[in-house]
């Protein structure tokens, strides 16, 4: 099939497998863009250690045509070949979220090598202090800037920061056809920043909004406690 081959070539070019690993991990059930979705890093892991050694018997004829075993072959994966499928699996579970395709040319390594960066922010990310309630006498605009700065610095549960709760469409106001890839980057010609592509794309139809939006409303209780304006937090 034409879009297997796509990908074992995607796998050979971009990845760095060689024709028999790229074969043993479409056999293994990573066989097109859209299964990296369903592997995480630890997986990608366990799925290269099988590969390597398999543990399981093949059937071979001999000359006089009698058959009998003999161990499976070991399958040799290079570390490149594992770290690059690690980070393409954690690229696609970013995609997921912001609701862009999985496809060759959004899973292309010069781009999705920058999320080595994305890893290292998010392992060194430090959510702000709580900060204390806020004064009866300010204004109300004045809580809400305070409020949405603050929940620029807190990640949620899939590693986004809070305020994509909060922003005001629920869907991207620009659409992909718009909107471009950066030459070389992972996010879109109209964002800065990974963190700026999530606030304003991340998806609220999953459980982990319903989480982060819970956290936000505790935020907001928090902070409007004993001001003006905290009963109109009752309804929710």
């Amino acid at each position: 099939m034409a879009a297997e081959r796509a990908f074992r070539n995607y796998l050979i070019q971009q990845l760095k497998a060689d024709g028999a690993s790229a074969e043993a991990i479409i056999l293994s059930g990573l066989d097109d863009f859209s299964s990296f979705e369903d592997y995480e890093e630890g997986n990608v892991h366990n799925l290269c250690t099988t590969i390597r050694k398999p543990g399981l018997a093949v059937i071979i004829e001999d000359e006089g045509g009698a058959e009998r075993e003999i161990p499976d072959p070991e399958v040799a994966i290079s570390p490149t070949c594992e770290i690059r499928l690690q980070l393409a699996v954690y690229t696609a579970q970013y995609y997921k979220i912001i609701i862009r395709s999985v496809d060759a040319l959004s899973m292309e390594w010069n781009g999705i090598k920058h999320f080595h960066s994305l890893k290292t922010i998010i392992k060194n990310h430090m959510d702000p202090l709580a900060f204390t309630e806020i004064s009866r006498k300010i204004t109300i605009m004045k809580a809400i800037e305070i409020v949405e700065e603050h929940l620029r610095g807190i990640l949620g549960v899939e590693n986004i920061l809070l305020a994509y709760v909060i922003r005001e469409s629920i869907t991207p106001v620009i659409s992909l056809a718009q909107n471009a890839l950066r030459p070389e980057l992972p996010y879109r010609t109209t964002y800065s920043s990974f963190f700026d592509e999530m606030i304003r794309c991340a998806s609220h139809d999953n459980i982990a909004y319903s989480e982060d939006n819970a956290a936000v409303m505790n935020t907001l209780v928090h902070v409007l406690k004993g001001a003006s304006f905290e009963e109109s937090l009752a309804p929710f």
